[in-house]
């Protein structure tokens, strides 16, 4: 779960860019994220379910709202 994600997108940089990679990836089996650690490099399967919690579902790249199942929240 990534709370507050319409902030993240509002923002700029290298970790919005990871971040959607990451995401944009995990929709379909077999896909891998690579990054750098201390001692070597890891590998992560990015395939799973995930929620993405936000005020402003708009602030969703379009490419990951229609892959998702929006729910409202109502008072």
């Amino acid at each position: 779960m990534i709370d507050e994600v319409d902030g993240i997108w509002a923002a700029s940089g290298q970790d919005k860019k990871q971040l959607r990679t990451i995401l944009n990836s995990g929709y379909q089996r077999g896909r891998r994220w690579t990054r750098k650690r201390k001692g070597g490099v890891e590998s992560l399967d990015t395939y799973c379910p995930k929620m993405l919690v936000g005020i402003e579902t708009y602030a969703i790249p379009e490419t990951m709202r229609d892959r998702c199942i929006p729910v409202g929240l109502f008072k």
